[in-house]
Order: structure tokens, then sequence, then C-alpha cells
């Protein structure tokens, strides 16, 4: 069986060779793009990371195609009409980076806090006075996390460990859960007019796009603050544009999965600045990477349709399968 895995790292091709030789498997460091789609046209099983845009077009080429893993917790980057139009299986791993996700949160909500970027702009420039630079502490604050699924409730736990006040915004409330950590559940509407940090770990669907709007904006208490994660790269002169901060509230903190090309800060004092008071790359940890390095090869082991190692989750095809302990669920139940 042909497997191709695309957008790897030299780290992680002893993980995809451990597949041989039950597989013929092709190492491309590319994104799956229609031209490295042609090239690896006769692939069986594809494997990505999220910065391939899996549509129509670019799975069109593959006419043998039986299973697309993703070596990511988002799928928003595949095309999951079409595969399932197709019946090709497609999963995904949603928990490697719990806990790197969670403390990254909390990593930019204490930068954020004591405005840590500021002060450390201020001492290169040789300043070291504290004039603007008072902060404020996390315990005794309510933090609404919006989205409780794996990597909300990591983000609950720290939260608890700080002795924040948590309320969580989830579908599918998990009542032990609440009582275990000391948490409550409550809707949107009413957490948004509640919290003084509000955090959002919800996948990136037509449906999450405009969570928090104006409307949701107006509910919050002046001076709160927000995090969210941007997963489409853009330019940083045009972030201020698309993601304003109202004034109402104290500030945002933002997780970029990528820096491309187009985000041309370098250039931009104005944007580098933006970047460092409330931008951060996606980082993982080496515990993390190792995780990563040793579940993803899980996702990708199909010796027919319908069969996943117990790592995998699938979002388009059965939700149980035969013969293995694989927990199965399509892309409407999935959580992050």
């Amino acid at each position: 069986m042909k497997l191709a895995v695309f957008e790897t790292e030299q780290w992680e091709h002893d993980a995809c060779l451990r597949l041989r030789p039950a597989y013929e498997v092709s190492c491309v460091r590319d994104i799956l793009d229609e031209a490295s789609a042609r090239i690896h046209a006769k692939a069986e099983i594809i494997s990505s990371f999220v910065y391939s845009q899996l549509d129509a077009r670019v799975l069109a080429h593959f006419a043998q195609l039986r299973l697309i893993a993703t070596r990511s917790t988002g799928y928003d980057h595949i095309d999951l009409g079409y595969c399932q139009s197709r019946g090709i299986i497609v999963c995904n791993v949603p928990g490697y980076g719990n806990t790197s996700v969670a403390e990254h949160v909390f990593a930019l909500l204490l930068g954020l806090a004591r405005k840590i970027a500021d002060a450390a702009e201020r001492t290169r420039r040789g300043r070291f006075d504290q004039a603007g630079l008072r902060g404020f502490e996390l315990k005794g604050r309510t933090i609404a996390v919006i989205g409780a699924g794996r990597i909300g409730m990591r983000v609950i736990e720290i939260a608890r460990g700080f002795s924040m006040d948590v309320i969580a915004v989830d579908a599918r409330p998990d009542e032990l859960a609440a009582q275990r950590l000391g948490f409550r559940y409550a809707s949107l509407d009413a957490a948004l007019g509640q919290a003084d940090i509000v955090t959002l770990h919800v996948p990136a669907t037509p449906e999450t796009r405009r969570l928090i709007a104006e409307r949701e904006f107006a509910l919050m208490k002046p001076g709160a603050v927000r995090g969210h994660l941007l997963r489409r790269a853009q330019p940083l002169s045009r972030l201020h544009q698309s993601f304003p901060i109202p004034a109402r509230l104290l500030g945002r903190a933002t997780e970029l999965t990528s820096l491309n090309q187009s985000m041309h800060y370098k250039r931009d004092r104005g944007a580098r600045s933006l970047l460092a008071r409330q931008l951060a790359p996606s980082q993982a940890s080496p515990h993390r990477r190792k995780r990563m390095a040793s579940e993803r090869p899980s996702s990708v082991q199909a010796s027919a349709p319908g069969i996943v190692e117990p790592h995998a989750y699938s979002l388009v095809g059965p939700r149980f399968v035969p013969g293995r302990s694989a927990r199965c669920g399509l892309a409407a139940g999935a959580r992050s």
C-alpha cells in the first residue's frame, strides 16, 4: 500500500520509516498542493499537517485514495464533504498537544497580565522605570473557557491552580468534571458578562467563525482580556483591522499557527510592535514533539478501509471499527 507523508521535518522521518516494510512510504518536505499531488497521485493513504489545503482540486488527483490522516487536532483544512462523497476515511490526532497548548495559553495570558513584552522592549531601549507597567493578578479573576474539550479542560485545570474562578461554555457539559475540578457551566452570554478573561478553544468551522463578534464584545466587562487562535496567516499590518480590540477591552493574546512570507513584520515597525504585544507563534515543547512522532504513525496504520489504530479518531467513516478498540466519531461530534 502506497503512503505519502507531506510537510515532514527531519525529526519525523524515523517515525514515518517505521511503517516500512508494511507500506511503501514517501516522506515529502513540501506541502500537499496540486503540483505535489500529481507526483504522488498513486498514493492510497496521505498524511499532512495544517498548512496543506486538502480541497477537492487537490484530492481529485488521488484516484485510489482510501485514507487521509492529518497529523493535527484541527481538520478545517480538509474538505470533509468531498471525502464523505468519495468514501475516503479522514482521521485526526486529537490528544497529543493538550498540555502544550493549554500552557501556552497561560504563557500568553501572563505576558499580557504582567505586560512582559512591553517591559522587555523598554529594557532593551535602556529604560528601567515602571510607569505604565502595572499589571493584574490572576488569582480571584473569572475566566470563561469557550469550548471545554480536551484542551479546554486542561486550561481549566491550570486556571484552578491559579485560584481562578472558571466558567465553561460547551455543547456537551461534563458535570462530573465540573464537580471534580470546581468549575461551573453557563451559556455563552452569561459567561461573557461575568468573565475578566475569555479564552476560545473551539474548532475552526463555519459555525464558529463569528462566535465572538460585535454583539458578544458588548456583553464583556470593560477591561476584559480575550484570547484566540489564528489559523490563516495574513500581513500583520492588517491584523488589527481584521481583529480589532474594542476600546472597552484591556487587550488580546493570540496564537498563530504559522508565520509565513505574507507576514512582513520585519519591514513594518508598527506591525512588529503589534506582534510583540499581542501575537506569538504556536510552539511545540520537546515532550509534545515526542508524542507527535510516536502517535502520528498510529493514525496512518490502516490495512483496509475502516481499520484505524487506537490513537486515531475517524472524522469521516465508520463510527466503530470492527476488530479494533479505536474510538471513532463523525466530524459533527468531534471536539478538540
